[in-house]
C-alpha cells in the first residue's frame, strides 16, 4: 500500500509520499506508537473502515504522520511526510 500526503497548492494538488525511518527495512508493520505490534497477527482491514480511518489520518506541524492524535511507526522509528498539517490518502 502507498500512502501519501497532499495540499493543494492554488489550483494544483502536490502530493507526498509517507517516509518510514531511514533505518526501516522493507516489509515492516507501521502502527500506532504505543500500542504492541503482534508479529504471528495479520492485520486485516475492510474497505468501509480504511475509509473510515482516512478521515483521522494527518501529518502534524513536524511533519509526524499521526492516527488520531497519536503518531505512527515502525520497528525502527517514527513515519513521517514532507508536508506539514496535512491529510494522508
Amino acid at each position: 500500500m502507498i500512502l501519501t500526503s497532499s495540499l493543494k497548492d492554488g489550483e494544483n494538488k502536490i502530493y507526498e509520499l509517507i517516509r518510514p525511518d531511514d533505518k526501516a527495512k522493507p516489509g515492516e508493520k507501521v502502527y500506532l506508537d504505543g500500542t504492541e505490534l503482534d508479529p504471528k497477527k495479520e492485520a486485516t482491514i475492510s474497505p468501509k473502515r480504511f475509509g473510515q480511518i482516512l478521515d483521522n489520518l494527518k501529518t502534524n506541524e513536524e511533519c509526524f504522520c499521526l492516527y488520531d492524535g497519536t503518531k505512527l511507526r515502525t520497528e525502527s522509528g517514527f513515519v513521517t511526510a514532507p508536508l506539514k498539517n496535512a491529510p494522508i490518502s
